[in-house]
Parts: C-alpha cells; sequence; structure tokens
C-alpha cells in the first residue's frame, strides 16, 4: 500500500492531465450559476465554496472506500484519512489544470498536453525495459524494485508518497499526525496555487454546466448520456419477436452500439487480456484476480449500462402504450445491459481458461452462472429506479449529487444479491457433497436453477411496478 498508493495518484494524475479530464472541475448546478454567479461574490471566495463543497463530498465517499482497506493498513482511521485528502488532492489538481489551460494559451496548453503523452510512453516503456534487463521475468516487485533504486523516480513521487504514509501509519500518536501534516501541506500548496491562479473561471464553469445541460435534455430525449453523438452506420441483424421482446431488446442493443461503441470495444479488450496481463507481468495465479474483477464488473458496471428503463425515462409513456404484457416489456428492456455484461464475464473467464489450463472447469463452471446473476442484477437496479425515479447525471470529481443515491442503491442490491445468492450457494453446497460425486459443473447449475427462480419471480413484480408508474406525476424534473 505504501508504494502502490503513490504509483496510483500519479496514474490518475497524468491521466486527468492527457484526456484533459480536468475540464469539468468547475461545474456548477444551475442554482448555483443562477445565485452565485450574478451575486456580490469575488470568484475566490465561489472558488473556496467549491472546494468546500468537494470537501465534503470526499468525507462522505471515503467511508466506503476506506472499508476496503482494512486488510491494507494498520488502522482504519489512516486510512480513511490518507482517502480524504487524497480526493481533495485530485479535485484540487484537476482545478489547477483548468486555470492553467485558461492562463496560458490554449494551443499551447494543447501542445504540452501532447508532449507530456509521448513523455509517458516513453517513460513507461523505459522503466519496464529497466526493471526487466537483468534477465528476471518481469514482475510487480521488479518494478518497484527499480523505482526504489531510482533517484528521478523518488523525487517525482515524493509528493504523492505522503498519503501513502498516511495511509500506512503504524502509531497513531506519531506517525498518523506527522504524515497528515505533510499531506495537509502538500494539498495546501495546491490550494495556494489555485488561488493565486485566480483565472477568470465563471465563463468556462458555465460552459460546462450548460454542457452538462444538454446532456440532460439529450436523456429526457431518451437518446441516452454516454455519447454526445450517436454513430451511424451500425445495423444489428433483427431479432425474432418472442412475444415483443425481440424488438425491445434490438433497440436496445442498437442504441448501445451506436451511442458507446468505443467505450464496449475498449471494455471488451480489457476484460479479454486481464486474465494474459495478471499472468504475465504478476507471475501468480490469476484465477482470483479475475473472481474479483468478475464481481467488481457485476457490481458497478451494471450502474453504467442503462440501456433499460433507466435510459428510457422520456419513453415510458410510449412503452406502455405497446399492446405488449409487461413480462415481455421488462425483458426487452433488460436484454442489453444482461447482454453486454454476460459478454464481458465470458471473454474475462475465456481469457482465464486459456493462460490457466488448470483452471479451465472453474471458469466453465462460473459461466453457467453468469446470465441469471447479471440479469437479477439489473433487476434489482431497474425495481429501484421505477420505484424511485431520478436522473443521474455525471458531475466533476468529488461532488456529492448522486453519490448518497448510488450508495444506497449498492447497498439494496447487495442485500437482494446477497439474500439470493446465500440461498444458491447452500443449494449448491448441498448438491456438490451430497448428491454428486464433487462435480463442479453440476452444483452450479443447481445454483443457476435457484437464481432463475428468483428472476421468474422478479419479473412480474418489476412490470407491477412497470404499470403502476405514472409517466405524468413519477418522472422526475
Amino acid at each position: 500500500m505504501r508504494e502502490m498508493f503513490p504509483l496510483v495518484l500519479l496514474g490518475i494524475c497524468v491521466l486527468t492531465l492527457i484526456t484533459n479530464g480536468g475540464g469539468r472541475a468547475f461545474y456548477f448546478t444551475p442554482a448555483e450559476v443562477d445565485f452565485l454567479f450574478p451575486g456580490p461574490f469575488p470568484r475566490k471566495h465561489v472558488l473556496l465554496y467549491k472546494i468546500a463543497k468537494s470537501a465534503a463530498a470526499a468525507m462522505v465517499g471515503s467511508l466506503v472506500f476506506s472499508c476496503f482497506m482494512l486488510s491494507r493498513v494498520y488502522h482504519w482511521v489512516a486510512g480513511y484519512i490518507a482517502i480524504v485528502l487524497a480526493m481533495i488532492f485530485l479535485q484540487l489538481f484537476s482545478m489547477t489544470l483548468v486555470l492553467l489551460g485558461q492562463t496560458l494559451a490554449e494551443r499551447a496548453f494543447t501542445r504540452g498536453r501532447k508532449w507530456l503523452m509521448a513523455l509517458v510512453v516513453v517513460a513507461v516503456a523505459f522503466v519496464l525495459y529497466s526493471a526487466s534487463r537483468n534477465g528476471e521475468p518481469l514482475s510487480r516487485e521488479a518494478v518497484l524494485g527499480w523505482i526504489r533504486g531510482c533517484r528521478p523516480a523518488q523525487i517525482v513521487l515524493a509528493p504523492f508518497s505522503v498519503f501513502g504514509q498516511v495511509a500506512t501509519a503504524q502509531r497513531l500518536s506519531v506517525d498518523l499526525p506527522i504524515w497528515t501534516l505533510a499531506a495537509i501541506g502538500v494539498d495546501g500548496v495546491l490550494l495556494v496555487l489555485v488561488l493565486w491562479l485566480d483565472a477568470d473561471y465563471l465563463e468556462t464553469a458555465a460552459a460546462t454546466s450548460q454542457r452538462m445541460y444538454a446532456r440532460r435534455m439529450r436523456a429526457r430525449r431518451g437518446q441516452g448520456i454516454t455519447s454526445s453523438a450517436i454513430a451511424g452506420g451500425v445495423k444489428l441483424p433483427s431479432l425474432p419477436r418472442l412475444g415483443g421482446v425481440g424488438p425491445l431488446a434490438w433497440r436496445q442493443l442498437t442504441g448501445a452500439v451506436r451511442t458507446a461503441r468505443t467505450s464496449l470495444i475498449v471494455l471488451g479488450m480489457a476484460t479479454a487480456g486481464a486474465a494474459p496481463f495478471i499472468r504475465r507481468f504478476f507471475q501468480t495465479d490469476a484465477l482470483p484476480p479475475v473472481l474479483g474483477i468478475a464481481g467488481w464488473l457485476t457490481l458497478f458496471t451494471t450502474n453504467l449500462l442503462r440501456f433499460d428503463f433507466r435510459g428510457d425515462l422520456e419513453q415510458i409513456d410510449a412503452l406502455k402504450s405497446l399492446p405488449l404484457r409487461s413480462w415481455a416489456v421488462v425483458l426487452g428492456e433488460l436484454a442489453a445491459p444482461v447482454t453486454i455484461l454476460s459478454s464481458l464475464h465470458f471473454l474475462l473467464l475465456i481469457g482465464l481458461s486459456i493462460v490457466e489450463p488448470n483452471h479451465r472447469m472453474i471458469a466453465a463452471s462460473a459461466a453457467i452462472v453468469v446470465i441469471p446473476l447479471n440479469l437479477l442484477f439489473s433487476l434489482i437496479e431497474n425495481l429501484i429506479f421505477l420505484l424511485f425515479p431520478v436522473r443521474e447525471m455525471a458531475v466533476s470529481p468529488g461532488d456529492l449529487q448522486g453519490t448518497g443515491r448510488r450508495m444506497i442503491v449498492l447497498v439494496l442490491k447487495l442485500m437482494g444479491v446477497i439474500f439470493v445468492g446465500g440461498i444458491a450457494t447452500v443449494v449448491a453446497a448441498v448438491v456438490f457433497y451430497a448428491f454428486t460425486d464433487h462435480s463442479l459443473p453440476i452444483a452450479c447449475a443447481s445454483a443457476a436453477v435457484v437464481l432463475l427462480g428468483a428472476d421468474a419471480g422478479l419479473v412480474p413484480v418489476l412490470g407491477l411496478a412497470f404499470g403502476k408508474f405514472d409517466p405524468s406525476v413519477d418522472t422526475p424534473a
């Protein structure tokens, strides 16, 4: 943790600079624009308000992230403080990029980002070459060992290392206060730099807010929020009618391919290459990391694949007017996210089977429960949405908007899946130990039957929620 935490922070900062991710750092809601911008408030006071709001959001969001660090730190409070200060650092870094981009000439700033991208590629290649030129296999330990012995690398990582020291502080009375003050000093330097630049960012903030508002209007028209423009020229083959499920599924899949084609290709390449990369770079068994990646995909990617009722909020009145049964509408709307997410899982398991031949039986058994489990997650997610509809918008890093609801939805999903998954696990264990000769595929098949039973029970519940949804009353502003 002490060595990887600074590298992760450095990577996020470099990625933010290269991709111009700091452009959203000054997003204000329309109400804030109307109230603060024409008001008698100096620019620095508005800026401090934005920073304080982001700091409050960081304190809330870090409560969740710190729980995942319990096994990697000595004390939970140290990990929590480190994440809070690191999130504030990233927000201040994004703000600094925005102000520098306005202070410098746009062409010079863009040219500088391109040169930095080339420099990063060269630096990464040089580090990997230097770490493996002694003849030993390339591994995480070899890379970290080279960084420890490289003075320039230590100098570059010095501002980020204090956050790793805070996270791994062993003595709360001595180490934690010292390194916390050092991390606060790093954040303070960035804060002073942000206030010193004091560029006229209000115009940029208003433009950013206008772009976010335009995305909301596209969402209201049912175009989704994954892309600002729909890529044409993509036509999927027609699907069987299946009582109306096929046309609805075709429509959602076509929208997914046209609006998120690049993102889906990147996700597919990342999942397919995850197991080979882990095996090659870390020189370890790829099964545990792959299972962790699969769980992460199921938990968090479901919220991003909104090609279902959440993306059709403005089209629900049209869906209700179709001469289809409610179960057909439900299955048609959920077909796209389940298909996409299951495809990513299958690519992940195929990669595992290629690099780990000994785990092919485990991969094949896991593939049996992929579709029922993903369908269960999508059913719960959409049921929560239809009962408590809301328009979710992507905002700047650290903003509190939407964070609380995402956490609640995540907890509710986990509660539902843990309940159903617990029953399925018990059934699979009984089948595995009592009724078969320790056959993992048969045990997973029995778990899949339990999950499919839960899915079949939730489909009419979701159909009932869809039927009771009144677009004239329940559609949020």
